[in-house]
């Protein structure tokens, strides 16, 4: 697909090693600028970049007054650069939709890659998935894993201990939230999501 046809907001997806993927927002903040990536490469870590390969991207179904809130947005947070936690647990995590920082309830709770877009699109009134479908506990070894990781990046003992007190959330796949973006009416039910990551999966090979 040419960036030409890309409007001014859609979702990009790779593959970052076997079994596991990384997503982001692709946005322009006008027809004709530049293209630029936002996403949550890791604890604290926000980047905002030039859109390049190898990330495929996928046009959402949203009209394009959706993608201009969500690119505008996407903008005050690059800008903003607020500090977002890692976690499993994203409830309570919003953003500020007039200049873009970060909201968070409670320690522990955070984002991953994929439930960043969750919450960038809640703020600006759209709901994507209909999260109560996704099952509990049904990841556990992949959460194991961040709580290993985020030991290893050195974050701090408080942040670890409240983060693994979350362990058996709810986890949505970059997968599942990029496929199902592309979908309408939203928001996506859990079967529909899986059915439609199969078919994103199969293009990232």
């Amino acid at each position: 697909q040419a960036l030409s046809d890309l409007g001014l907001a859609a979702l990009a997806i790779r593959q970052t090693q076997p079994g596991q993927r990384h997503t982001g927002i692709v946005y322009r903040v006008d027809d004709s600028g530049a293209v630029f990536l936002l996403h949550l490469a890791w604890n604290y870590r926000l980047v905002s970049e030039a859109f390049s390969a190898p990330y495929l991207w996928v046009q959402t179904s949203l009209p394009i007054r959706e993608q201009r809130y969500v690119a505008g947005l996407c903008a005050l947070i690059a800008d903003r650069q607020p500090g977002i936690p890692y976690g499993l647990e994203r409830s309570g995590v919003s953003f500020d939709v007039s200049t873009g920082d970060i909201l968070v309830s409670e320690q522990g709770k955070g984002l991953t890659c994929a439930s960043f877009i969750l919450a960038v699109m809640q703020t600006v009134g759209l709901t994507l998935l209909k999260e109560d479908e996704w099952p509990l506990d049904n990841n556990d070894e992949w959460q194991r894993w961040v709580i290993e990781m985020l030991h290893k990046t050195k974050a701090s003992q408080d942040q670890i201990d409240a983060v693994e007190r979350d362990v058996g959330s709810r986890r949505f796949t970059p997968e599942e939230v990029v496929a199902s973006s592309t979908d309408s009416p939203w928001p996506i039910g859990l079967d529909r999501a899986i059915e439609l990551s199969g078919d994103l999966l199969n293009q990232l090979h």
